[in-house]
């Protein structure tokens, strides 16, 4: 099965590296080999649409400003932490003291804080700042090692990036939204993709599926582990995506391909399912699968089929 992607664990430009690498992994083992053409062109499309969007609205000045004042702030979190680090050595034990300080304030927000969102690192900075501010003990540790300065411009540099965070945001009003919504459109049509090839690789397993789909799955662990640092809901990553649309003609074959049920949530109201299975899971997977021939219409019915633990798929 391939891992759910998390669009909210990535940044837009990442988010779309990330779909354009899994593309390019498909079209490397042939789309058409591999039953996924239409969807993998699909995604394509919609990963180019989403791309000229937002590198539309990224050509502004004000974003290459906002990167810079970015790495401005970066330097200066990481440049106090490598001064306290030092001190944490020092012969002198009032100098060993004060960076013990220094560095419990340092450890309430992690050592990650510079790869934390935009606006998530600004709210982190401020308020690392007060703290080192506010507290008297911080306060006198800090003019011990000399790093007034270095404080001084850890502020400025969050305020400046601020300001200009909020500037670009008035600029671009109203053009995010279209950035979202082509977010959406190809998360889609990622889930699509991901939920066909998975269901051919179920009906008709081969080296070319099983290689694919871990590519794909080592990709998506590679990006990852490179947010990991991240505050963002873990849980989305194990979100199911929807269901696919149902074809306009379900196949009369009794081969199919199956996902959890509850994985699914519910089915859609006033939509023709067509064939159901039932059957067991287990940790090796699949087992004591049958098919039933009814077709549910409407909403779900427990008591039409007790071991209805799956769904079914018919693949066109």
């Amino acid at each position: 099965m391939i891992q759910i992607i998390n669009p909210k664990r990535y940044r837009v430009a990442e988010y779309i590296q990330l779909l354009t690498n899994a593309s390019k992994i498909i079209v490397s083992h042939d789309p058409s080999s591999l039953k996924v053409l239409l969807q993998q062109t699909a995604l394509s499309t919609a990963v180019v649409k989403l791309d000229g969007e937002y590198k539309k609205q990224s050509s502004s000045a004000i974003t290459a400003k906002l990167a810079e004042l970015d790495t401005r702030r970066d330097h200066a979190f990481t440049g106090i932490l490598r001064v306290v680090s030092g001190f944490a050595l020092h012969f002198d034990p009032v100098k060993r003291e004060a960076a013990r300080r220094i560095g419990l304030i340092f450890d309430k927000y992690g050592s990650g804080v510079t790869r934390l969102r935009y606006q998530q690192e600004t709210g982190e900075i401020r308020s690392l700042v007060d703290d080192l501010r506010s507290d008297a003990a911080a306060t006198s540790a800090t003019a011990e090692l000399g790093l007034i300065d270095w404080v001084e411009e850890l502020s400025a540099a969050n305020q400046d990036f601020d300001a200009a965070y909020v500037q670009r945001s008035q600029e671009m009003a109203g053009d995010s939204s279209q950035v979202i919504a082509l977010r959406a459109t190809a998360q889609e049509k990622w889930q699509e993709l991901s939920a066909h090839l998975t269901a051919h690789a179920t009906l008709a397993p081969s080296a070319l599926y099983t290689k694919t789909i871990a590519e794909i799955n080592s990709l998506i662990d590679d990006y990852k582990t490179a947010t990991a640092g991240r505050k963002v809901d873990d849980a989305a990553d194990e979100a199911a995506p929807p269901p696919l649309s149902p074809p306009s003609a379900w196949s009369r074959s009794k081969s199919c391909a199956i996902r959890p049920l509850r994985a699914w949530g519910h089915f859609p109201p006033k939509v023709k399912l067509g064939r159901f299975c039932a059957g067991n899971i287990s940790s090796r997977g699949i087992s004591s699968l049958s098919m039933q021939e009814g077709d549910l219409r409407g909403e779900y019915r427990p008591a039409t089929c007790r071991k209805a633990i799956f769904a079914g798929i018919i693949v066109p």
